[in-house]
């Protein structure tokens, strides 16, 4: 595939695999692991200041440089803005925010599609020297060293669990697709995660053994999946 985007007829993209296999899956690991990433890639024109330092990523993730006066004591003025969810990052660098933004943080399943975009710019290892410090299970993530080079630094990590009252749902779902049977209509909420609702619907709809690298047979199965969950789902 070149490591590009193939943009179909119906418009919809075919995503690059951002390394969530079947078997993992299977095991609950569903893993959202937020990093740090530097936007964009070597493009003159950059128009921040050295002391001008623009973060775009989720509250709460830029605490760490408000530690003590490290800001201070290093001359830096942080501009901030929040988001909301991670695909405002990606819509906010291809529509003109390239060059104008220094930091980013999104889900680590989004690095491979923003540097095929080439909205990302690598980071000089030698200039992190606390990344030997992290654990090698996420310090080496397929999804953050796309072609041998890194794109970002992981710091947080998380999931996203099938939770349940047990006093009303006396029958333990046994699958992600238990969720969707007719007497839970209604009554089944989903987050507002266009790619994390896809790649459930590809794992449940379709043979594909990685979750987000699929057919143009798999990307419309899928689709129609998540378009008959809808009926039935609390988004």
């Amino acid at each position: 595939m070149g490591g590009k985007m193939n943009k179909y007829k119906s418009g919809l993209r075919r995503i690059r695999n951002f390394g969530l296999s079947r078997r993992n899956f299977n095991k609950g690991a569903l893993g959202a692991a937020a990093i740090t990433g530097l936007a964009t890639a070597g493009i003159p024109g950059i128009a921040n200041a050295a002391t001008d330092v623009t973060f775009l990523g989720w509250e709460g993730y830029d605490s760490g440089l408000f530690v003590d006066s490290y800001l201070e004591d290093n001359d830096i003025n942080l501009n901030t803005t929040y988001i909301g969810n991670n695909d405002e990052i990606v819509s906010k660098l291809v529509s003109g925010g390239v060059g104008t933004i220094d930091i980013v943080t999104p889900y680590m399943g989004y690095i491979p599609m923003m540097v095929a975009a080439d909205i990302l710019q690598p980071i000089d290892e030698s200039k992190v020297p606390n990344l030997s410090k992290i654990h090698p299970f996420f310090k080496d993530d397929p999804n953050i060293i796309v072609d041998g080079v890194r794109y970002g630094v992981p710091f947080t990590w998380g999931c996203a669990p099938m939770m349940y009252n047990s006093k009303v749902i006396t029958s333990a779902p046994e699958s992600w697709a238990d969720l969707f049977k007719p007497e839970y209509a209604g009554k089944v909420g989903m987050s507002d995660d266009p790619l994390g609702n896809l790649m459930l619907a590809a794992v449940l709809a379709t043979d594909a053994e990685v979750a987000t690298q699929l057919t143009k047979k798999q990307l419309d199965d899928a689709v129609k999946y998540l378009i008959s969950v809808k009926k039935i789902a609390r988004l």
